[in-house]
């Protein structure tokens, strides 16, 4: 049984404000995420205007009222894959690497338009011996396209992981050189 709350607490010291983090709360979390079924997360997001009769109605001292003013339409969908679900967090393990991404980061990267802060991060470890080697940290670099008739707008957000921290015991000194990749 996965103990939720030594997870989360976990990873709350992982994601810290640190410039290294504890390779003992990697090797947890490596050890008790089970891995995720294989598939392709894909999401999608159609924003258009509906050009529909609009509202009509009576309203008292004004007689009957339409409002033909165009209104937004979004649309959203897409398929994703199994996640463990920690506090606020959703885990994809897959061998190698564990995804770590706060529940409403697709709702962050929509307000933010790819410019606010980033809502995921990449553990990469060895296959072999489970040894944590790097975290990685999610920058998101939109790019929109636009027709004029009908009025659609194609917004892509490319997903980069640029380094963020390393174990603190490689980076104290005397450390030895990290594993090779098999």
């Amino acid at each position: 049984m996965i103990d939720r709350f030594a997870l989360h607490a976990a990873l709350e010291r992982l994601l810290g404000e640190a410039d290294t983090f504890d390779e003992a709360d990697a090797a947890m979390l490596i050890a008790s995420v089970p891995l995720t079924k294989p598939g392709i997360p894909f999401r999608w997001s159609y924003t258009g205007t509906d050009r529909s009769r609009g509202v009509e109605g009576y309203a008292s001292g004004h007689g009957n009222v339409t409002d033909d003013s165009e209104r937004t339409v979004k649309k959203e969908g897409g398929w994703g894959t199994d996640a463990l679900r920690v506090g606020g967090y959703t885990i994809v393990h897959r061998p190698g690497t564990l995804m770590i991404e706060l529940m409403w980061a697709e709702h962050r990267r929509i307000i933010d338009q790819g410019h606010g802060p980033s809502q995921a991060a990449m553990l990469h470890y060895h296959r072999v011996t489970k040894q944590p080697r790097e975290l990685r940290i999610e920058r998101v670099v939109p790019f929109t396209l636009w027709w004029p008739f009908p009025r659609i707008e194609l917004t892509l957000g490319i997903t980069r992981y640029v380094p963020w921290k390393t174990p603190a015991t490689r980076t104290g000194g005397g450390a030895s050189a990290p594993p090779r990749s098999p």
